[in-house]
C-alpha cells in the first residue's frame, strides 16, 4: 500500500515547483523615449517580468515602408503614417520577445494601452472614431497567434483612448524559443479625414511560470528514493 503522507509531500512538491501567478509582465509609459527616423528605443521596461524584451520599436506603414516618428510628443510612439479608415491603411510597431533563463513558459491573458488622435505633423487634435488594435506574435518555430478588438470613440484633443485587447486564446510563449511581436492599428470606418495615431502606453499582464529551483528536483529526489526503498521493504 502507498505511504499517503509521502505521496500527499510529493504532490505539494510537484505543484510549488512549477508555480504560475498572473501579473503584469511587459509595461512602459515612454518616459524618455528616443526616436531616430523609423526606431524608436527605451532605455529598459517599466516592468519586465519573464522576459528579455527588446527595447527597440520599428515601425511601418501598411505597406510595408518605414514609418519615420514625430518627436512632438516626446513621450509617446507616434509614428508618421496615415489610419485613414476602411481595415487595412494604418502603421505596425515590432519588437522581439524571449523568455528569460528563470521562465518555463508564459500564459498571456490581455493587452492594455492608450493611444492619441494626432495631426499628420505630430500635434495632438479633437476628433476620432472607432480604430483596431491588433496583435501578433510570431516564434522561429512555427507559433503565430493574432488577435484584434475596435475601439470606438470621439475623444477631444489630449484625451486618451483606452483599449484591451483578449490574448487568453493565445497559446503558451515557452523556453528556447524567439518571438516577435507586432502591433497594428487601422482606422476600423472608410472615410473620414486623414487622422494620425499615437501610442501613450502600453501593458502586458499574463502567468508566468518559474523554472523550478534545483533544490525542488533535489527534494523530489530525495522523495522518490524513500519511496522506492519503502516499497522494496514492504514486498
Amino acid at each position: 500500500m502507498k505511504n499517503p503522507i509521502l505521496f500527499s509531500a510529493l504532490a505539494i512538491s510537484l505543484a510549488t515547483s512549477a508555480a504560475t501567478a498572473q501579473t503584469v509582465i511587459l509595461a512602459d509609459d515612454f518616459t524618455g523615449v528616443s526616436k531616430t527616423n523609423n526606431v524608436a528605443t527605451i532605455t529598459s521596461w517599466n516592468t519586465e517580468v519573464g522576459f528579455n524584451a527588446g527595447t527597440s520599436f520599428t515601425a511601418f506603414n501598411d505597406g510595408g515602408g518605414a514609418a519615420n516618428y514625430h518627436d512632438v510628443q516626446a513621450d509617446k510612439l507616434d509614428p508618421d503614417a496615415s489610419v485613414f479608415g476602411g481595415g487595412t491603411d494604418g502603421w505596425y510597431i515590432d519588437f522581439s520577445l524571449a523568455l528569460d533563463a528563470s521562465t518555463s513558459a508564459i500564459d498571456l491573458t490581455s493587452l492594455s494601452l492608450t493611444s492619441y488622435a494626432i495631426t499628420g505633423g505630430g500635434a495632438l487634435r479633437n476628433k476620432q472614431g472607432t480604430i483596431d488594435w491588433e496583435l501578433t506574435i510570431s516564434g522561429d518555430n512555427g507559433y503565430t497567434q493574432t488577435s484584434a478588438i475596435g475601439t470606438s470613440s470621439d475623444f477631444g484633443g489630449g484625451q486618451t483612448a483606452t483599449t484591451t485587447i483578449d490574448l487568453s486564446t493565445f497559446a503558451d510563449l515557452v523556453a528556447g524559443e524567439n518571438y516577435s511581436a507586432r502591433l497594428f492599428v487601422t482606422k476600423t470606418q472608410a472615410g473620414g479625414d486623414d487622422t494620425h495615431m499615437s501610442l501613450g502606453d502600453f501593458s502586458m499582464s499574463g502567468n508566468v511560470t518559474a523554472v523550478p529551483e534545483p533544490s525542488s528536483f533535489g527534494l523530489l529526489s530525495g522523495m522518490l528514493a524513500i519511496g522506492w526503498i519503502m516499497a522494496r521493504r514492504r514486498q
